[in-house]
């Protein structure tokens, strides 16, 4: 099945944010903290399809008539936030967003009434601090060692990266 050129299918968003407080990190460091904040806890890494959430656009519903969610089946009222597919079927927002979501439609977006595919921007955030100890080593070189942070606040594996002083 081929889409029309014009709007993506898909579109994959990746961000990913650093702060670092008390040592300043260098360019060659880089690397291995990206790494880190990408391989994330092992359970919600850019390599899992969960880590990666449907951004789905919506807008609030104006009409009368009180149409049905055909994925929940309750009534769309009036100011709900609701989805619109190309194919104009709606939905409220959130059902679609968690449509979406499930590991049988992730990646493969189409509309639960009809199966046509549905454009969806997915996104991966990750947001981190980078703490950073000053240590001795055996021989008594200086060197930093660095533990990533994320801002959820669950603890993230350590990141034992050292950088000689």
């Amino acid at each position: 099945m081929s889409h029309e050129m014009g709007e993506p299918l898909q579109t994959f968003e990746l961000k990913i944010s650093l702060r670092t407080y008390s040592h300043s990190v260098s360019p060659i460091e880089l690397p291995n903290l990206i790494r880190a904040a990408i391989e994330g806890d092992g359970t919600s890494c850019l390599f899992h399809a969960a880590a990666w959430t449907p951004m789905v656009k919506g807008c609030k519903y104006k009409g009368k008539d009180n149409p049905t969610c055909a994925i929940c089946l309750n009534a769309i009222e009036e100011n709900q936030l609701v989805a619109k597919t190309p194919c104009n079927h709606l939905y409220h927002k959130t059902c679609m967003t968690n449509w979406f979501r499930r590991s049988s439609i992730m990646f493969s977006p189409s509309c639960p009434s009809c199966r046509a595919l549905v454009p969806v921007t997915y996104r991966f955030q990750r947001a981190a601090e980078v703490l950073s100890r000053t240590k001795l080593d055996n021989e008594g070189a200086v060197y930093i060692e660095r533990t990533l942070v994320p801002q959820s606040g669950k603890h993230h594996n350590a990141l034992i990266y050292a950088t000689r002083v």
